[in-house]
């Protein structure tokens, strides 16, 4: 199924809505640690849900992270996430940042295209931005691509993985970076 822009950033949008909801609006608040596209749904209306609460746990107010057996999805995990076991709101955003990517790019974050020459996803975003082609990441089968959108969804994927999770802005932070309301 092709999907074109707007249906694109529509469910870039949607799943980062109900991020927020999970870091700021639930009490307690519920770490998600499994963020992929397999669990975004589409609903009748093609707006997206945050699915799949098998991983998740659960904050209370004055704790800032869970420390735990390391559990989610390769590709999707954070690199501090998966040498610590301290899963905190930033690394449900590097995982949200990871589906953004495939969102934009039609490929999953293990596609062979980008592993056999030694990149993940966001080594390969890493890579075409050194070399300025980070259009390239658009799916070539994606129509009605807009500049201004695009820039500022691919500006806020590389400053949640350029951070290094030192500074990964919560979900609403990324709201504001990319001029939508939440």
């Amino acid at each position: 199924m092709r999907i074109d822009w707007e249906a694109r950033l529509n469910i870039i949008v949607g799943a980062a809505k109900g991020l927020a909801y999970l870091h700021h609006d639930c009490s307690p608040r519920i770490i998600h640690r499994d963020i992929k596209s397999s669990n975004i749904l589409l609903d009748g209306n093609s707006d997206a849900r945050v699915s799949d609460f098998g991983l998740a746990k659960l904050l209370e107010d004055e704790e800032s992270h869970i420390t735990t057996i390391v559990a989610g999805t390769f590709g999707y995990l954070a690199p501090e996430y998966m040498q610590s076991g301290r899963a905190t709101e930033k690394t449900d955003v590097y995982s949200f940042g990871v589906l953004v990517l495939e969102i934009v790019s039609g490929k999953r974050p293990t596609d062979s295209s980008f592993i056999e020459k030694g990149f993940t996803i966001v080594g390969w975003l890493n890579y075409l931005v050194s070399e300025n082609r980070q259009r390239e990441i658009v799916d070539a089968h994606c129509e009605r691509v807009q500049s201004e959108s695009l820039n500022a969804i691919l500006s806020m994927a590389i400053h949640v993985f350029l951070r290094a999770l030192r500074i990964v802005p919560p979900c609403t932070g990324s709201f504001r970076f990319l001029n939508l309301k939440s």
